[in-house]
């Protein structure tokens, strides 16, 4: 008789005793140096996982008895990174982060572990973002991670804009020639313009003038002259002053300088490049006269005053939210003539003309608020049925790839106004909900922490308006809330309301600003609106009269501009700010 007795998870059990042994320096064959530190290790187990280890035993012909020194150099790798790697070693896990990714890539480049290599990547990969894409590109550049390098690379191209911007120039200036001559290059770069291209490369060869006045010449062919305003060019010209034999170039300003002043005036747009941006506010869904659901999607070209239809949503629906974050726009929820609540979210991408499907909402959702903060989108509030409200704030996880619970509001509401305030703040202000039987808007201001996923801060005031307010940061800690009938400043700090005189005029049309109508604010003090019922002439039969009309408000002035009007009058569309590529003029 024979029995065969497998012990469960019998290489874990090895390999913990084997730590240990190391760990109280027993039975150790192998030691290694590092700035005066001292790690003890046995052979055999780094033989099996380290090539370099192996051949160090095989090339100096040792006997077993035989003890191995290897020194490490602590300029390479640190004493930490090589504890961490031992225990890597003895036990198959590792602990990765932004602040060890590099010494741990060191480490698996010295002792030649494709595994560790593997995990590195793979943390890069799920955690790449707008603010470390530039970092990851050097470290993929360094260790030959030609997928990080690419991913890391698009990052930057799809948000040159923001890199090139005061707040993240000191680190771009440090780019290297090889990297801003190839982003200089792209035809699908995103910049804001011309202009901010040609000062871009201004600032990145004076930072280090030296060394990059010779690539100048090169780079300066990228440019393209004759979308840069004028106002740029004489800037560049006298910028030009100051490098050596720049004459030619200084020619070429003056030729196209020449060209501007006898043209007549006219938009440069027509001579950006694919990837410029245009400022632009997204209109998605809602609903038509006569109850039909809308799918089209548009986009009003702030500079342009010009109508595009940009796509068709996978879906239709009205009372949806939307939001943008770098290329891509995001929606979700809303409500059809079956179903009141979807679950269902999609992810436009605006470079590429198409849709992507996303996980579905935890809970069907109409009038929720979507608010991108610190490039991560979440969904505040809403509600689940009529009369029925819910304070959950989700998240969405790009590595999860799943909607996360990121915390709570004080009280169940929809139809909130938010701001976000730096890369972890919202502050969620004023919503809709239930008081006393009745549904009322409700003065209320939550500050929601990101990274806690707690309210921070909840301030009540008596309100008198039962629409959504515009919202505007004028100082550190005064919100500013504008309505139709009373406007407060709300002083955070010392959590206190005051009353403003400044209000909202009524719209052209003498109707008021309510749920139904697309409202987003576009920055320097203007908000934009569009749709939106004005009456319903026939409740029974949806005959709505919707507002075909799109207006501009300027705050400063109090006064509104009547715009072009868009392609479709639609009640309770989503809307959304928006920087498309110039490449979708030329794709419609």
């Amino acid at each position: 008789m024979k029995l065969e007795f497998t012990e469960k998870n019998y290489h874990s059990f090895v390999l913990q005793n084997l730590n240990k042994q190391r760990k109280r320096k027993e039975y150790w064959d192998t030691a290694l140096t590092v700035d005066h530190h001292v790690f003890f290790a046995h052979r055999n187990v780094l033989a099996a996982v380290s090539p370099l280890v192996r051949s160090l035993i095989s090339n100096h012909d040792m006997r077993t008895t035989d003890e191995l020194f290897i020194t490490i150099d602590p300029d390479y790798l640190s004493p930490a990174t090589v504890a961490q790697l031992l225990d890597y070693f003895y036990s198959g896990k590792v602990v990765i982060s932004e602040k060890n990714v590099e010494e741990l890539l060191r480490g698996a480049q010295y002792f030649n572990t494709p595994r560790l290599r593997i995990h590195c990547s793979d943390f890069l990969i799920k955690s790449i973002r707008r603010a470390n894409c530039l970092r990851y590109l050097f470290l993929a550049e360094l260790f030959e991670l030609k997928e990080i390098s690419d991913l890391a690379y698009s990052g930057i191209r799809d948000n040159f804009h923001y890199w090139a911007s005061p707040e993240a120039s000191v680190h771009f200036m440090r780019c290297p020639p090889v990297i801003f001559g190839r982003l200089l290059r792209d035809e699908n770069l995103h910049v804001l313009n011309e202009d901010q291209a040609l000062n871009a490369l201004i600032s990145w060869v004076y930072f280090q003038k030296d060394e990059r006045e010779r690539y100048f010449k090169k780079f300066f062919s990228y440019i393209n002259l004759n979308a840069v305003s004028n106002k740029t060019l004489l800037y560049a010209s006298n910028k030009l002053m100051g490098m050596e034999n720049s004459s030619a170039h200084a020619t070429l300003i003056e030729s196209v300088l020449v060209d501007h002043r006898q043209e007549r005036p006219t938009s440069l747009l027509s001579y950006q490049r694919k990837g410029a941006l245009l400022d632009s506010v997204v209109i998605l869904g809602g609903q038509k006269a006569h109850g039909k659901f809308n799918d089209g999607v548009f986009a009003y070209v702030i500079q342009e005053n010009l109508w595009l239809k940009l796509s068709e949503m996978p879906y239709r629906a009205a009372a949806l939210s939307a939001t943008s974050a770098g290329r891509y726009i995001y929606i979700s929820g809303g409500t059809t003539e079956q179903i009141s609540g979807l679950k269902m979210a999609w992810r436009y991408d605006m470079d590429d003309n198409s849709w992507t499907k996303l996980p579905d909402l935890p809970i069907g959702l109409v009038f929720h608020t979507m608010v991108t903060c610190g490039g991560t989108v979440y969904s505040v509030g809403g509600s689940i049925a009529p009369r029925r409200y819910v304070s959950n704030i989700y998240r969405y996880d790009e590595c999860k790839e799943a909607w996360c619970l990121a915390g709570k509001m004080s009280i169940p509401m929809d139809g909130t106004a938010v701001i976000s305030k730096g890369d972890r703040k919202l502050y969620i202000v004023t919503g809709r909900c239930l008081v006393k039987g009745y549904i009322s808007r409700v003065g209320v201001v939550d500050c929601f922490d990101t990274n806690t996923g707690n309210v921070v801060q909840c301030i009540t005031f008596p309100i008198e308006f039962n629409h959504r307010p515009l919202l505007s940061f004028h100082q550190d800690n005064i919100l500013c809330v504008y309505s139709h009938r009373q406007s407060v400043e709300i002083n955070l700090q010392k959590i206190k309301a005051n009353k403003t005189t400044t209000l909202v005029p009524l719209l052209p049309n003498n109707c008021p600003l309510d749920v139904s109508h697309a409202i987003c604010s576009i920055g320097d003090n203007k908000v934009f609106v569009c749709g939106g019922v004005t009456t319903a002439s026939d409740v029974q039969t949806k005959d709505y009269t919707i507002s075909p009309n799109a207006y501009m408000l300027d705050q400063n002035a109090g006064e509104w501009k009547t715009l072009a009007p868009p392609p479709e009058a639609l009640d309770c569309p989503a809307c959304c700010l928006a920087k498309l590529p110039c490449k979708i003029l030329q794709r419609i």
